[in-house]
This record gives structure tokens, sequence and C-alpha cells, in this order.
């Protein structure tokens, strides 16, 4: 009789310990809401998809799917995007049409072979470099109407990051006048400038001794052919030399480049030209023994 009574106290001792176990284990860990959970989680795919947590689901994952179409959509289309890396050939496509569309490296291309009175007008140099910072930068849309050519710097989602405008025809003669006051200030081809068409007549009169001694890589006759504008020649002998500036058209830009020719060459190109009758006549160069 003892040993029944010991063996229902030891058992119930043992239930309660238990008990007092999963109570400490529940408050510490929540194991009940573990268990359920983990339950739940197993079965979700077992029971109907019904009642209103389920119909929120669905609307917000439909609407996530609707979003992601739309931003796939509005991701621009990089088949229409021009490889143009020089403003001449932008002059020629907008020709043709009034929108051109640049990427960003081929943009920065071109900036870079701008003169930079033609860089500024284009776009500040700070505001671009700031904006080769932003990632977000990816293409430069032109669209010209008359003589207004309005420049924007858009995003992937085709939306402007920066724009600005500017009179097409000015910005085309902005470089034209500068190369042109280089030339025209530097006073030793006061008076002394020929155009090109001149120029050409003239050398084509000497004979090829004359003509190596006034332009030593006559490749560059080539090269400037058809970009050749002005020639100054220099008043003063140096060395026995005579300095020739050659005002050039390359691309987008207007460059000179000076050459030194003989003063024997030099005096054979002036007599050619006096004797074409254009202008007034051009005196020989002076030494700067003489000068002096």
């Amino acid at each position: 009789m003892n040993l029944k009574i010991f063996q229902k106290t030891r058992t119930s001792v043992y239930f309660w310990i238990g008990l007092l176990i999963f109570i400490v284990a529940e408050v510490r860990f929540d194991v009940v809401e573990i268990i359920i959970g983990r339950y739940m989680l197993l079965t979700n795919p077992l029971r109907p998809r019904v009642g209103r947590l389920w119909s929120e689901e669905k609307k917000d994952l439909s609407g996530l799917q609707q979003v992601s179409t739309l931003a796939s959509e509005m991701k621009p289309d990089t088949s229409f995007v021009n490889h143009i890396t020089h403003f001449q050939q932008l002059q020629d496509v907008l020709s043709n049409q009034n929108v051109v569309v640049l990427s960003r490296d081929d943009f920065l291309a071109m900036y870079r072979s701008l003169s930079s009175t033609q860089a500024k007008k284009l776009i500040n140099p700070l505001t671009l470099y700031d904006l080769s910072r932003n990632k977000n930068w990816v293409t430069v849309k032109f669209v010209l109407n008359n003589r207004q050519l309005a420049i924007y710097f858009l995003d992937g989602f085709e939306q402007p990051l920066f724009e600005n405008y500017i009179d097409l025809q000015q910005f085309q003669s902005s470089a034209t006048d500068q190369a042109a006051s280089m030339l025209d200030e530097d006073a030793r081809y006061a008076g002394r400038i020929v155009t090109a068409e001149t120029f050409f007549n003239a050398f084509d009169r000497l004979p090829n001794v004359y003509r190596l001694q006034i332009i030593n890589d006559p490749k560059k006759l080539i090269d400037w052919q058809a970009g050749l504008r002005r020639v100054g020649i220099s008043a003063f002998a140096e060395n026995g030399t005579v300095t020739l500036a050659f005002e050039v058209i390359q691309g987008n830009r207007i460059q000179i480049f000076e050459m030194q020719a003989s003063e024997i060459a030099a005096g054979y190109l002036i007599q050619a030209i006096n004797s074409l009758g254009v202008g007034a006549p051009l005196a020989l160069p002076q030494s700067k023994g003489e000068e002096e």
C-alpha cells in the first residue's frame, strides 16, 4: 500500500516538474507560438486562399507586378541612340532629322573635341562634371527647332536631369570668330592674310622645290584642302625662315597651324600672290636684323 502511494506521489512530482519546465520554456522561448507557426507554414499550401488577408496579399502582388511592368516599359530603347563623337557629325544628322540622341560616353567624347568657348556654351564644365558623377545620367537628347537647339540630359527613364538651349547659328560662328581673332590680332600677319583660294592659286604656280620649302609635309595640303580658310604670311624673316599661319577648320573647330618656310620660297610665294592682282600687294618679309 505504501509502495503504491509512493509511486503515485513520484508520478505527480514528475508531472509538476515537467509542467514547470514547460511553463518556463514557454515564457522564455514562446515554444507554443513557434510550434503553431511551423505547423501553419507547413500546412499553408494545403489550405484554401480565402479571407481578407489573402485578398490583400493578392492585391499587393498584382500591384508589384504592374509596377515592374511599367518600369521595364519606361527603360529607354538604346537602338535609337546615335554614335556621334564630333559636333560636325551632330550637325549633319540634325540637318536630316530634328531629334538626335547620344549616349553619355559619345557626348563626353564630342564635348572634349570642342573649343573651350563652344564647350561652355553647350554646357558649363562644372555642371557637366556634376552630371558625370551622377550614375543616373544615361543619354543626351538634341531637339532642333529652326535655329534653336534644345539639349536634354536624361536619366534611364528619360527624365531630364538638366537642360540647356542655344542658338545654333551663334554657336557655329563662335569657333570661327575666336580663331579669326587669333590670326587677325597677331601683329606679324597684320595686312598679310590671304584667302585659301588665293594661296592655292599662288602655290600652284611654284615648282616643287619651293613648295616643299613652304610646307615640308605636303600631306597637310590633302588634309587641309577642304578646311583651309586663310593663310597669314609673317612680315618678318628670322634665321632664313618666314612663319606662315594656316587657319584650318577641322571637324567643328578652327585651329591655327604655324609652319616655317624658307625665306626664298616665301618670297616666291609672295610674288605669285601679287601677280594674281588680288588685294593690296604684299611686301617681302624684313629680316630681324634689318628691322633693328
